[in-house]
């Protein structure tokens, strides 16, 4: 279940953290976490809060292996949220969010991901039916 604490709050965990109090401000949350940018020290940042702190260290293992080479935002840390939930706090990446893509292109977000996977050399159709396809038994 997405997390839901009040902006008080949230605030003020920055505040203890940081000795100052960052503005939040607002950022398209995905579907499990609650998120919020802030700026401090002249650098914007993503706070993102969950119950489990799994999906973070992922986050984290992608960045550390691959981050040279694809953009994935450096994880600067990860720690307790309160006693039932985690955060992960982590550089602000440029650009939208998935979420979001189809309020700036004006166009399907599946369209492009087809785009993608052809670039990929990926037949779409193959993909799109693969997991249908092995369900049958098929190799």
């Amino acid at each position: 279940m997405k997390p839901n604490w009040s902006k008080t709050e949230i605030q003020a965990f920055l505040k203890r953290k940081y000795h100052a109090e960052p503005a939040l401000l607002p950022v398209r949350e995905g579907q499990e976490s609650q998120v919020y940018g802030f700026r401090q020290g002249g650098a914007s940042y993503i706070l993102r809060i969950h119950p489990s702190k799994e999906g973070f260290l992922k986050d984290q293992y992608a960045y550390v292996h691959f981050g040279a080479l694809v953009p994935i935002p450096e994880i600067f840390e990860i720690g307790r949220f309160q006693k039932s939930h985690f955060y992960c706090i982590s550089r602000k990446a440029g650009g939208i969010t998935y979420e979001d893509g189809d309020a700036v292109h004006g166009k399907n977000m599946g369209v492009l991901e087809s785009g993608v996977l052809q670039v990929a050399g990926i037949s779409c159709a193959h993909y799109l039916l693969r997991p249908a396809h092995r369900a049958a038994g098929a190799a």
